[in-house]
């Protein structure tokens, strides 16, 4: 069974018919390393955090890709 009141707490926003927006998300090539970045940068253009809380998640904006020897090869990011 839902607890609403704790469902509720989780929806920060809501279409204009009161019914909540929700966020899901599927990597394509079923790994997770874009997942944050992506996660962010759509919560953060649907409104679902304010400025102190993207500053919070900065980083969590992008990510670093590393050979086996740790050498930065790359990196992942959103574009807009």
């Amino acid at each position: 069974m839902r607890d609403d009141k704790h469902f509720d707490e989780l929806i920060s926003r809501r279409f204009d018919d009161g019914s909540p927006m929700l966020l899901a998300v599927k990597i394509d090539d079923g790994d997770t390393r874009g997942l944050h970045p992506l996660v962010i940068a759509l919560c953060e253009r649907f409104g679902f955090l304010d400025s102190a809380q993207v500053h919070a998640l900065e980083a969590w904006r992008s990510a670093r890709l590393r050979n086996w020897a740790g050498v930065e090869v790359g990196g992942i990011e959103v574009l807009e």
